[in-house]
């Protein structure tokens, strides 16, 4: 990891960092070839956990979690999903969920791909070492079903009875209440800009990686993933616009750009990992970005870091070089 260059390629344009600044910047092999990735980062902060509210973006780990579990017990995203809450039940197809939980950033959908992955399992046996992960923890359900009866936010350790169903073919899931796991500052949610840049890659390039890095799915859970981190979204579109007008000050309109990418915005954070693909030549980049206050405050960081990448600015290899201490915001709200 180079926590160096980012900022002497940055300094030079006249950028001024947003409050609680941190960023992630990764060089991917291109489409088809091997060869290793380039890690850069600001000031070391692409490791931070818990000075600062990640919002809808870890809505994706949500995604895959459940996937994951619907894929190992024989089921795809076609699956009608019945929850049997105290109020009645509800029944949806599973890949709805996933679609409204990534693309319109859904609250209750995020909750209910929790509840099938279970609190304790998506802690024990997701947020692993194997999957990429050091220290994710998720406290806070989005949609607020179940409040903690002294902070009054929305809790997420537990899920009702379940049903998975396709065809004639059923699955029942008993109720499960998890136990609190981990530690999160305000019962929130704390992950790091360098573990959601590691999801997206291992979702994104799953075919190409080995397979001690793959998550468990299948093709069909793929496509609904990939289709779903490319899809436009109503909103959350600054990071990836700043992106590709960055890159077409440099080379103009003509140089086309694929993006997938999961956004959060709360609490006057915003934050974003975006796959970044030239389609011509196959470059491929991971950005991963949060600042504070305001969807807006990552806007010049985008733009400039896409204009970074089309000048070839991170194309050599970093030099050896220790992590300086993390630094940040803290959190100071409580509501998502």
């Amino acid at each position: 990891m180079d926590g160096v260059s980012t900022t002497r390629a940055l300094n030079p344009s006249g950028f001024t960092p947003p409050e609680g600044f941190k960023a992630l910047v990764v060089v991917l092999p291109k489409r088809g070839a091997a060869g290793p990735a380039r890690a850069y980062d600001w000031h070391g902060t692409s490791a931070d956990r818990d000075n600062w509210w990640p919002a809808s973006s870890v809505k994706l780990f949500a995604a895959v979690a459940a996937l994951e579990t619907t894929h190992r017990l024989g089921f795809g995203p076609r699956t009608q999903v019945t929850y049997e809450y105290p109020e009645g039940p509800v029944t949806l197809r599973l890949d709805r969920i996933v679609k409204d939980a990534l693309i319109p950033s859904n609250n209750l959908a995020y909750d209910r791909l929790i509840e099938i992955a279970g609190f304790d399992a998506l802690h024990r046996q997701f947020f692993t070492k194997q999957h990429g992960f050091q220290n994710t923890v998720l406290l806070r359900a989005y949609g607020g079903r179940i409040k903690d009866p002294v902070t009054q936010s929305g809790i997420n350790l537990n899920s009702p009875p379940i049903t998975l169903s396709f065809g004639k073919k059923q699955k029942q899931l008993p109720e499960r209440n998890g136990k609190r796991r981990g530690e999160c500052p305000e019962q929130g949610n704390c992950t790091s800009l360098a573990e959601l840049a590691e999801t997206l890659r291992r979702v994104m390039l799953h075919d190409e990686l080995p397979e001690a890095e793959r998550f468990d799915l299948g093709e069909a859970e793929l496509e609904l993933l990939h289709s779903a981190l490319g899809s436009p979204r109503p909103r959350g579109e600054n990071i990836v616009d700043g992106l590709r007008a960055g890159f077409g000050a440099i080379h103009g309109a003509g140089r086309e750009l694929r993006m997938h990418h999961k956004a959060g915005f709360a609490l006057k954070w915003m934050s974003d990992a975006v796959l970044v693909e030239e389609i011509a030549s196959g470059q491929r980049y991971l950005v991963a970005l949060a600042g504070y206050p305001g969807r807006e405050s990552l806007d010049q960081a985008a733009l400039l870091i896409g204009k970074l990448l089309a000048q070839g600015a991170f194309a050599t290899d970093p030099p050896a070089l220790p992590m300086p201490a993390p630094i940040g915001t803290p959190i100071t709200a409580q509501t998502p």
